[in-house]
């Protein structure tokens, strides 16, 4: 197998699992269960992620902290690989693969409010599009510091 067939059956794999995990694995939001659910589209950005950090604060069990957790970390590595790979199919510039997250991103969460698996949430855009570029600059500095390292050995 060689590395471009490699690169294809990785990014295959992340986009099914991304894709099974946003759209039918249930998180914290009994919602997703319930197809009855009022869906909501929040639109203010971090009025959610504020709301998560002040029930945390205000009632320090684990089940606050957990639900703080996986809303704001679970959405960062989530998108962190997506980075990794706009790098390796050839993003090679920052913005590109800023907009491109967070363009992905816009679509996931109106494709979850328009198919009644989950609310709309503009936090959660902000923090894909957060992981998108952690995993893109970080892949990208790993990549040109070990190529700038075989070339001075």
């Amino acid at each position: 197998m060689n590395i471009k067939s490699f690169k294809h059956i990785i990014t295959s794999v992340y986009f099914v699992t991304a894709i099974w995990l946003l759209f039918f694995f249930p998180f914290t939001h009994a919602s997703r269960l319930n197809p009855d659910a009022q869906r909501y589209i929040t639109l203010t950005p971090f009025k959610n992620t504020f709301h998560y950090i002040q029930n945390a604060w205000q009632h320090p069990d684990s089940r606050n902290l957990l639900e703080l957790l996986a809303n704001v970390g679970g959405n960062i590595m989530l998108f962190v690989p997506f980075g990794i790979i706009l790098f390796n199919i050839g993003v090679q510039n920052r913005p590109k693969a800023f907009l491109t997250g967070l363009l992905c991103s816009f679509i996931i969460e109106s494709l979850q409010i328009l198919t009644y698996v989950g609310n709309f949430d503009v936090d959660d855009i902000i923090w894909n599009t957060t992981g998108t570029l952690i995993g893109f600059v970080v892949w990208q500095e790993w990549v040109n510091r070990t190529q700038r390292t075989a070339i001075c050995h």
